[in-house]
């Protein structure tokens, strides 16, 4: 009965408690205030999502791809609140489930190892780690992508080379920038199926791709239309990449690599004391582990230039080096043939990260900035003047915010009393990008069809006079009273 009970229920219980050990370890973020300003974009992505399901028409998913919130919806109907709390949960929830759940069909031998391993990573402790962002989404997909594209296959696999055809469209779709994955994956597989000259998965593989890839096309054409999607998805995507790149490429690269160090310093010393320990322990020759480790190693690659290639350098991007983090690591514990329970041991020793980190950042604060003004307990969006704002707005009123990092916050506060009009939550592209005349014009045109579905328009940041644009101020004159005005906000109630 004993035995019984370890087999059936040891790993259950083992991944009961490492589900737990997140949740405790973050309890702190679970305090309904915006650690990161995406997370009130994605909500408001969510609502406008509900009440109107076709890509950038009725929703503008901004940087990330329309799949991600769909798979975000589900969230709605759990808790039609749409609070930033529930939102972490349901992320944590889908990411390491989802993830568990690949490791359990796919890797059942390595199972607890990926799961220790990826469980690791949710402990750093970061801001922009801790608030939800679209790479939860994607992060189990990665799993299930990698782990697909290393099984053995022939012509009569066709559904899972379906599924991997299916993943090569769908990953760009929940993120952008996965583009370059996507590539790296599919040019893997090809090379594979040719190499073992097996010509017939191959074709079954193209042919998948091509019939899913024309579907699409059908679909969008459809839906939202082949011009506006290249803009709003491709157009838009590659010019956010480079729009936040103020500083010299000097700089930008020695922050690449300070964060990097930073939050990933754990598991990339324990990556080289596995790689050197093969190697002089004589397990391994130098050729022989480089071609062992070829996959991983090139996919760790892929995954950081997909961090380093746009030049904004947002910290949640490192989010994408999870995934190849962990297939090198497991590789490496299990090419060194160790004892399970010295693995064990090994892997547990992971659990020390948020507090080598958390000296860390103590000893750098006292010694170096002397505060701690950037701990995760001081450092959330500033939403100050934003009540002072709301007081102003009707309740129920059909409101649309010029702006960004006030606008998100406004719109998070009245997401439960309030309907919006615009399919963004921000007009940052009509503000910072306005020296790109396509996306300005298109910007406004969409500005302008929103004015007439809004009572109420409320200019957070000052935008209009940094904009000066006649025909938005003519629109405003015409249908609005300009309600309230002070030095830094004006509110617009229809006529």
């Amino acid at each position: 009965m004993n035995i019984f009970f370890k087999k059936k229920y040891r790993d259950s219980l083992l991944f009961l408690c490492l589900l737990l050990s997140v949740f405790i370890l973050r309890i702190d973020s679970f305090q309904d205030f915006l650690l990161n300003i995406d997370e009130a974009e994605w909500i408001y992505c969510v609502k406008r999502c509900v009440s109107n399901s076709i890509p950038f028409w009725g929703f503008d998913s901004h940087t990330t791809g329309p799949v991600s919130i769909y798979l975000l919806t589900p969230f709605y109907f759990l808790s039609s609140e749409l609070s930033v709390v529930g939102l972490r949960i349901y992320g944590l929830l889908f990411m390491i489930l989802f993830s568990f759940f690949v490791f359990n069909t796919l890797v059942k031998k390595q199972k607890l190892e990926y799961s220790l391993v990826f469980i690791s990573f949710l402990f750093i402790r970061d801001k922009d780690f801790f608030a939800y962002n679209t790479e939860w989404m994607l992060i189990p997909f990665l799993f299930l992508f990698v782990c697909l594209s290393q099984m053995r296959f022939d012509s009569s696999f066709k559904f899972k080379l379906f599924l991997l055809a299916l993943l090569n469209v769908l990953l760009p779709l929940i993120k952008f920038q996965s583009i370059l994955i996507v590539f790296f994956i599919a040019l893997f597989i090809i090379i594979q199926f040719c190499h073992k000259n097996n010509f017939q998965a191959l074709k079954w593989y193209l042919f998948f791709n091509v019939l899913i890839f024309l579907v699409c096309l059908l679909l969008i054409q459809i839906t939202t239309g082949l011009r506006e999607f290249y803009y709003y998805y491709i157009e838009r995507n590659l010019t956010y990449a480079s729009s936040f790149a103020t500083k010299p490429i000097k700089i930008i690269v020695i922050e690449y690599f300070y964060l990097l160090f930073k939050h990933f310093s754990y598991h990339l010393f324990f990556i080289c004391f596995l790689f050197f320990n093969l190697l002089f322990s004589k397990k391994q020759h130098f050729i022989h582990l480089i071609k062992a480790l070829r996959f991983e190693l090139l996919f760790t690659l892929v995954c950081l230039l997909t961090v380093f290639f746009p030049k904004n350098n947002f910290l949640h991007y490192y989010q994408f080096l999870f995934v190849p983090f962990t297939f090198i690591i497991v590789k490496l514990l299990f090419l060194t043939d160790s004892f399970t329970f010295k693995n064990l041991i090994f892997l547990l020793s992971f659990f020390l990260i948020p507090f080598g980190i958390s000296s860390t950042n103590k000893l750098y604060n006292k010694f170096i900035t002397g505060s701690s003004v950037n701990t995760l307990y001081y450092e959330r969006v500033n939403t100050d003047g934003i009540h002072t704002i709301l007081n102003s707005i009707p309740k129920k009123s059909s409101v649309f915010v010029f702006g960004w990092h006030k606008a998100l916050p406004l719109y998070y506060y009245l997401r439960n009393s309030n309907v919006f009009t615009n399919s963004s939550g921000h007009t940052t592209f009509l503000l910072e990008l306005n020296e790109n005349k396509l996306i300005y014009q298109n910007e406004k045109k969409n500005v302008l069809s929103v004015l007439i579905h809004s009572n109420v328009v409320v200019d957070a940041e000052n935008v209009l006079d940094q904009l000066q644009d006649k025909e938005i101020n003519d629109a405003l004159k015409e249908s609005f009273h300009l309600m309230k005005k002070t030095a830094e906000y004006k509110v617009f109630i229809r006529k």
